[in-house]
């Protein structure tokens, strides 16, 4: 199981006009037969994927990128503004297995639709006019970490906020096993 993605059909659409005036538009997203398989195997640091994140990481240590920004503009641009229409799902599974961190998590779904209304980032809102699933089974196990617990120094969270408006679910299953203690 080394292979990262397979993906027999995807299809997104993307307003690249709007990209010019800090709005991510995409039109919609399909994705028919995919397998996604994240993966840290024993006393690894490192995911599958960190091929992809050292592709756009600078090779070397004296490599500096310089930001100017025009102070004028800089207090009368507008945030960066995310809209999404029609997503759709089918015959999709993904796997998230981290054993040293002691995470195994996996989702199948055979069916989803998405219409959203609104997605503002950075108030971490998503309102949802309509959800449809159907044949989903999904199953987490936890397991001790053999990476020692970080300090939290995190101030207050943004809370995570999800309405839908109308939502179908259909042949739902979900198990979750805690074996940290």
């Amino acid at each position: 199981a080394d292979t990262l993605a397979y993906i027999h059909n995807l299809e997104i659409g993307i307003d690249m006009l709007g990209l010019i005036k800090s709005d991510i538009n995409i039109n919609k997203v399909k994705l028919d037969d995919a397998n996604v398989y994240m993966h840290r195997q024993g006393t690894d640091t490192f995911y599958n994927y960190q091929f992809l994140i050292d592709a756009f990481v600078s090779k070397t240590a004296n490599d500096t990128i310089t930001l100017q920004v025009n102070q004028a503009d800089s207090t009368t641009s507008k945030p960066l503004q995310l809209t999404v229409g029609n997503v759709e799902l089918a015959h999709v599974k993904f796997r998230f297995h981290d054993e040293p961190g002691g995470m195994d998590f996996g989702v199948k779904v055979k069916s989803l639709k998405l219409v959203p209304e609104s997605i503002n980032l950075d108030q971490f809102r998503f309102n949802i006019n309509d959800l449809y699933l159907d044949g989903v089974q999904a199953n987490m196990m936890m397991q001790a970490s053999i990476f020692p617990l970080e300090p939290d120094t995190s101030t207050t969270a943004t809370p995570f906020v999800l309405t839908i408006n109308n939502i179908q679910l259909q042949n739902i299953a979900y198990l979750m096993e805690d074996k940290t203690s």
